[in-house]
């Protein structure tokens, strides 16, 4: 029998015990299942390879100087996204050796744990490489994705439709060129004197945003949200991926607060496009810190990039105005000093890292 995952030229299983081991303990079906998710995230890794060489070849070619500059972030930010892709095959191929040696030993004999092995191996590789490209209405929702109480996915299409559009956008050399000129005029001292460093473009994906959100804490929070019609905000909203995410995944009543005008301008433009109008989502193109916090019941914060000086404002702020027992989801557990120990923590990947820390933290004041 020769069902040993195929890594390609990234990497290769040459070892003779693993594949006795698949064929002595039976793991036809979950090498199956573990190739396709392996697969899907090496293309992801490929993808970011040639995007990557493309952004680089245009960057030092003929182009007018605009267009090389803007050429040249679009490779910087390929550089990062290609290591972080290229950083979880390597963790997809040490989840699935892992699995396979503990099937293969102390789980061998015993049926239970070797599903239970196989299983927890199988959505960790789903977490790894986000959601099938490709889904039907009709098809399995994947674990994190569920409504509460066991609701159907909302408008999944619609999502799956703006998530494309998004990255297509965000590859392009005219959305680099305008994000640059809005990071500068937004750091300037006319602006409100914001350092440039606040405003790195970065993303997360569903899979990790949905790890989060499926923790019992967010969940029954989600739950008091839709019956009291409570806010989803997201503080540094982007493009409006987090602020989608919500709105669509749950039918969160959803405000996403960003300080750059043009990334407000894309993601009011995607709704449009993709018909999602209406009170129930909102981009605001406002400061963050002058927002009114009284009906928030989920605040999600993108404060990776933001100096120590806005962090202190904004926490500081979210202490004081914040409701009780509203929730705050952070991309650090720096907010500890304010709200105390988050009740949850884990990680996930991110495009700027493949084990980025979330920690969910409740307002008990």
């Amino acid at each position: 029998m020769h069902a040993c995952l195929r890594w390609g030229r990234m990497s290769t299983i040459k070892d003779s015990q693993l594949i006795q081991l698949i064929a002595m303990v039976g793991l036809s079906s979950f090498v199956e299942r573990a190739q396709e998710a392996v697969e899907r995230i090496q293309s992801v890794a490929l993808d970011k390879r040639r995007e990557h060489r493309e952004a680089l070849t245009l960057a030092r070619g003929e182009g007018g100087k605009s267009e090389r500059a803007a050429a040249a972030l679009v490779a910087k930010q390929k550089a990062k996204e290609l290591k972080v892709a290229l950083g979880l095959c390597l963790r997809a191929k040490e989840e699935v050796n892992e699995c396979i040696r503990k099937v293969g030993g102390e789980a061998a004999t015993d049926v239970e744990e070797r599903s239970r092995c196989q299983e927890d191996c199988l959505r960790r590789l789903d977490a790894l490489c986000g959601p099938p490209p490709e889904r039907t209405d009709n098809a399995e929702i994947p674990e994190g994705r569920a409504g509460v109480g066991g609701a159907e996915v909302r408008e999944s299409s619609i999502l799956d439709s703006i998530a494309e559009s998004l990255s297509a956008t965000q590859r392009s050399l005219s959305f680099q060129r305008n994000l640059l000129s809005s990071q500068e005029a937004a750091s300037s001292s006319a602006a409100g004197g914001y350092s440039l460093d606040n405003f790195a473009y970065g993303t997360t994906p569903l899979a990790s945003w949905s790890t989060v959100f499926a923790h019992r804490v967010v969940q029954d929070k989600v739950r008091d949200g839709l019956e009291r019609d409570e806010i989803y905000s997201v503080w540094g909203s982007s493009t409006g991926w987090l602020a989608f995410y919500g709105h669509l995944t749950y039918g969160l009543r959803t405000v996403g607060c960003e300080l750059l005008t043009y990334l407000v301008k894309v993601a009011r433009e995607v709704a449009c496009d993709h018909g999602v109008t209406g009170d129930g989502l909102r981009f605001e193109a406002r400061d963050m810190l002058e927002t009114d916090l009284g009906r928030t019941g989920i605040l999600f914060l993108t404060s990776q990039c933001w100096d120590g000086s806005l962090m202190r404002k904004a926490y500081a702020k979210i202490a004081r105005e914040l409701p009780r027992d509203a929730i705050v989801i952070d991309y650090s557990a720096d907010l500890s000093d304010y709200l105390g120990d988050p009740v949850h923590r884990c990680t996930a990947p991110v495009s700027w890292n493949d084990k980025q820390e979330f920690c969910v933290f409740v307002q008990r004041h």
